[in-house]
C-alpha cells in the first residue's frame, strides 16, 4: 500500500478543563472533516439537543425526562414514610405501601396482535374470581376469567373497542405507545372490598388512582384494567393509551413514572385503610415465619449472615440481631424463621442462636413457591374442565 492510500483523520479534542486542542488536518482531508461536522450539527438540530455537553443532572433513562407530571412532583407526592408516634400511647404508625411497575410499550409500526395478545393474557381463565353456591348452600368464591373494567361503574368494557381506538388514532398510524401499569398493595387482601354479589374487587382503588393521575397529568386518560386474584397478593393490571384527550401524544415525566404513581397509590391506600401500626406489621411477620416462600425476614437474614460461611448469629447483642430504631423487625421474628428453615432442612444449627444456611436456601424457597402456584393453577384448570384424577408434579 502506498503512502497516498494511508488515511488518517484528526479532530479537535476537548479536555475536562474545557480548553480545545487544535489538531492539524491535511488540506485534502478538510472537506471530509467539514462534512462530518455539518452532519453532526444537523443531527443535533433534528434531535432537539442543542449541545453535546454532559447534562448537569444524570438522565433517568425512564422514557421521558420532561413530560407531564413534573408540576405535581414539585408540589409533593406520596405520604412520608417515617414513623408517626402517638402522643398518648407511644405506638408507632407508618403509611401504607405498595409495589408499582410501569412499562412503556412502543406501538407505532407494531403488529395489532401485540395489544390483543396482552389483553387476552390479562383476561385469561383463573385470573379472577366469582361468587358461586356451594353444595351446602353456602357462598364461595371460584376462579373465573379476568374481567375488564374502566373509569365508569356499571359500564361493560370491550377490549376490542379499546384496541380499535388505539389502532385508528393519528390518522390510522395508531398510538405511539401505551403504558402498562401493575399495582400491588401490600394489604391487597384487606383492601379487596366485597360487592353486593359477594365478589371482592380493587376497582374503587384503581379508579381513584387513575382520577388522581388525570389531575396530575392535565388530561383525561383512556384506560382499561383487570383485577387478578391468582396469587397470594391481589393486584391490578392497567393499560393506558399514550394519547391525551385532544388527540396528542402523551409523554409522562420519568420521575412521575418511577415514583409519582406509587406515591399517589400509597396516599389512596392510607386514606382508605388508615395508618399501619408497628404491632400489625410484626404480627404479619410472625405469620410469615412458616411461609413456603421468600419473606421480609429472609431478606434481613440474607443481609445479616456471613457471606463466606453462610452463618448467621442471632444471639442477643450480635450484629445480626441489632436493628435500627425505626426498624419493625426484631430478633424473635428472625429466630422463629430460622427454626422453620431448620425444619425444612435449609439450615443447620451450629450453636445456640447460630445457624448455617444452605447456599441455595433462598433459591429453593423460590422454586417451592413456583411449584405451589403451578400446582394450584393445574388443579383449578382441571376443576373447570371437570377432570377428576390425581395430579403428581
Amino acid at each position: 500500500m502506498s503512502d497516498e492510500d494511508d488515511f488518517r483523520l484528526g479532530a479537535k479534542a476537548r479536555k475536562t478543563s474545557g480548553r480545545a486542542v487544535e489538531v492539524n488536518i491535511p488540506a485534502n482531508y478538510k472537506g471530509f472533516h467539514e462534512g462530518v461536522r455539518t452532519a453532526l450539527v444537523r443531527g443535533k438540530a433534528v434531535s432537539g439537543r442543542r449541545t453535546m455537553t454532559i447534562p448537569s443532572k444524570p438522565r433517568t433513562g425512564r422514557f421521558n425526562a420532561r413530560g407531564r407530571g413534573r408540576a405535581a412532583l414539585e408540589r409533593g407526592i406520596g405520604p412520608k414514610q417515617a414513623w408517626r408516634i402517638h402522643r398518648a400511647t407511644g405506638d408507632r404508625y407508618r403509611a401504607r405501601r405498595a409495589i408499582v411497575k410501569v412499562r412503556v410499550v412502543k406501538l407505532r409500526n407494531a403488529k395489532l396482535s401485540v395489544s390483543r395478545g396482552h389483553l387476552a393474557y390479562l383476561q385469561r381463565e383463573g385470573a379472577g374470581v366469582e361468587r358461586a353456591e356451594g353444595l351446602d348452600g353456602s357462598a364461595e368464591l371460584t376462579p373465573t376469567r379476568g374481567q375488564l373494567y374502566g373509569p365508569e361503574d356499571g359500564v361493560e368494557v370491550d377490549g376490542r373497542d379499546f384496541v380499535a381506538r388505539s389502532q385508528e388514532s393519528f390518522d390510522g398510524r395508531g398510538d405511539p405507545h401505551q403504558f402498562r401499569i401493575m399495582i400491588s398493595p401490600e394489604d391487597g387482601a384487606e383492601l379487596a372490598r366485597v360487592n353486593g354479589d359477594g365478589t371482592p374487587n380493587l376497582k374503587d382503588t384503581t379508579r381513584a388512582l387513575m382520577a388522581q393521575m388525570e389531575e396530575d397529568l392535565g388530561t383525561r386518560l383512556d384506560w382499561v384494567a383487570v383485577d387478578h386474584f391468582d396469587t397470594a397478593h391481589p393486584h391490578t393490571h392497567i393499560i393506558a393509551r399514550g394519547v391525551t384527550h385532544d388527540g396528542k401524544g402523551l409523554n409522562i415525566a420519568g420521575e412521575y413514572i418511577s415514583r409519582g404513581i406509587r406515591g399517589r397509590l400509597e396516599e389512596e391506600l392510607t386514606r382508605e385503610l388508615g395508618w399501619k401500626s408497628e404491632l400489625e406489621i410484626q404480627q404479619e411477620m410472625k405469620r410469615e415465619a412458616s411461609a413456603m416462600r421468600v419473606t421480609k425476614a429472609d431478606r434481613h437474614i440474607a443481609d445479616g449472615m456471613d457471606k463466606v460461611t453462610n452463618v448467621i448469629d442471632l444471639r442477643a447483642g450480635s450484629a445480626a440481631s441489632t436493628f435500627g430504631r425505626h426498624s419493625s423487625m426484631n430478633r424473635h421474628i428472625l429466630v422463629g424463621r430460622m427454626n422453620h428453615l431448620e425444619k425444612m432442612g435449609l439450615a443447620q444449627p451450629t450453636d445456640k442462636g447460630r445457624w448455617q444456611l444452605d447456599k441455595d436456601a433462598f433459591k429453593t424457597l423460590g422454586q417451592i413457591e413456583q411449584r405451589e402456584q403451578l400446582n394450584k393453577d393445574i388443579h383449578a384448570a382441571m376443576e373447570r374442565a371437570n377432570i377428576k384424577r390425581p395430579v403428581r408434579l
